[in-house]
């Protein structure tokens, strides 16, 4: 093997090794979420976009939002159940608007939840069908590296 040869195996594994799909990830705030691709903030819907180029993550990104949605409605149904319950005049009244408020409650935290772990499995999925790796393997010419994508 020639030096010439060596080189360029060097730069194109060095190269190759710098080469990967955008990755995204995020960090979970009190009110809202930040969203970065290979380290540079980007808005929601840019990550939307993304990450609807892979079908799984897709539907689990459709999935997130609609759940988050229904989280959301059970959060402020959950609310009112307690306003109504607590200004209430009539005992019966009261125990109603605590009840829609307890049953709102825990049908907004399941959805939530759901909700959670569909977007961390979406952002996953994306990211896991972005890396690069080597496989060292045989070929017709003897024993060679093998780049995956």
């Amino acid at each position: 093997m020639n030096i010439k040869t060596l080189i360029l195996s060097i730069c194109l594994i060095g190269y190759c090794t710098f080469l990967s799909g955008q990755i995204i990830t995020h960090n979970e705030g009190f009110l809202k979420s930040t969203y970065y691709i290979d380290g540079e903030e980007a808005h929601k819907s840019r990550v939307s976009d993304m990450l609807s180029e892979n079908n799984e993550s897709k539907y689990m990104w459709k999935d997130y939002k609609s759940n988050n949605t229904i989280g959301s409605i059970s959060s402020i149904l959950s609310s009112t159940g307690l306003l109504v319950g607590t200004f209430a005049k009539k005992s019966e009244i009261k125990l109603a608007g605590y009840g829609v408020c307890i049953v709102s409650g825990i049908n907004s935290l399941i959805y939530y939840s759901k909700a959670k772990k569909s977007h961390i499995n979406a952002i996953n999925k994306f990211n896991s069908d972005k890396s690069t790796s080597y496989i060292i393997k045989p070929s017709s010419e003897g024993i060679g590296l093998s780049l995956h994508f």
